[in-house]
């Protein structure tokens, strides 16, 4: 796995992460940086499709946090989305 370091510029840090634990490894992992907002979520996407993964934050720039309900409702869009129409 190789190693991302945050793009500062002007002491401002550019890059959203996924946080979530991996069950398996009993341990909180931080995903690879994103350059969006949405590439993170497709990302905590893909990770919570996976057995034993509990996604548990979506951090961007300087701190900034998704609310885990604003997450939630992206994944029930997206999972609406594949479902296709009904």
């Amino acid at each position: 796995m190789a190693l991302t370091l945050p793009l500062v510029i002007g002491g401002w840090e550019m890059g959203w992460h996924v946080r979530y634990i991996d069950q398996a490894l009993k341990h909180e992992l931080l995903s690879q940086e994103w350059a969006t907002e949405e590439e993170a979520l497709e990302d905590a996407w893909n990770l919570a499709q996976q057995d034993g993964i509990e996604i548990t934050a979506i951090e961007g720039p300087d701190e900034e946090t998704v609310p885990m309900e604003d997450v939630q409702a992206w994944f029930d869009h997206r999972m609406k989305k594949e479902a296709g129409p009904a």
